[in-house]
């Protein structure tokens, strides 16, 4: 049998593994690629934390209803496709946007347009949305790390 404590502690690695924090910080920039500009790409951003705190709160209320395992499931599925998806967009349908990057942003190295772009948004949007529920709540990550080891 696998010891608790190993669990506890791989469930709060990978939770940090899953790109989320890069996803969430690096947003404004792949928006900029998707041929979003000015502040545009910062109100959208924006978008996606609103959104992760809204889904944050049913995982809350349901977890214990809907198990920890089949939520940690999905999300990590939902995870998977909608970051596949992105880069399955912007390899084929996008060019680099040259030693300037684009709208002389640097860290926009990458150019997409047109419904790819609209849909490597809507991707990010999902991918922050499969995320929210299982693991950035503390039912999951903090909540399988602290039960995992009872007190007595």
């Amino acid at each position: 049998m696998i010891s608790r404590t190993p669990i506890g502690v791989f469930t709060q690695i990978w939770s940090h593994l899953t790109g989320m924090n890069v996803m969430m910080y690096y947003t404004t920039y792949v928006f900029a690629m998707a041929c979003l500009s000015g502040n545009n790409p910062l109100a959208s951003s924006s978008i996606q934390y609103v959104l992760k705190v809204i889904l944050t709160v049913p995982a809350l209320l349901f977890i214990d209803r809907w198990g920890r395992r089949p939520t940690l499931l999905l999300g990590t599925l939902g995870m998977t496709t909608w970051m596949f998806a992105n880069g399955g967009l912007l390899k084929p349908y996008g060019h680099s946007a040259g030693p300037d990057g684009r709208n002389h942003t640097l860290e926009a190295s990458w150019s997409i347009s047109g419904s790819p772009a609209k849909a490597v948004i809507a991707c990010s949007y999902l991918f922050v949305a499969s995320h929210a529920p299982p693991r950035r709540t503390g039912p999951l990550n903090s909540h399988w790390a602290t039960s995992s080891r009872p007190l007595s």
